[in-house]
């Protein structure tokens, strides 16, 4: 089953965490969560902790949680901010998937 797609844009903020969670249920719900970088710069750490909480949901779920390679960086500096830098051992890195084209 291929999970769906959640695309991480810009900064993603505080403000932006409500909405994150709920895109992130929605996409368990449907049977797994694929983190896609369409131009990520920064995420803030509320955000963060709702993808990592939506990952571990997956792991217990036994549902795949994907995030995309070009991320990493940005994740990985998120991560390291907060001192759980093993966090990222939460995601299946890809790379052969992209964002969907705007229209």
């Amino acid at each position: 089953m291929t999970p769906s797609s959640l695309c991480l844009t810009g900064t993603v903020r505080h403000s932006d965490t409500d909405t994150l969670r709920n895109q992130s249920l929605a996409c368990l719900e449907k049977g797994g969560l694929c983190l896609l970088d369409d131009g990520l710069t920064e995420i803030e750490s509320g955000p963060l902790q709702v993808l990592l909480c939506a990952a571990a949901e997956a792991r217990n779920r036994a549902l795949p949680c994907e995030l995309d390679a070009s991320a990493t960086q940005v994740f990985n500096s998120a991560l390291g901010k907060l001192h759980l830098a093993d966090a990222q051992s939460f995601f299946t890195i890809i790379s052969d998937r992209q964002a969907p084209v705007s229209q």
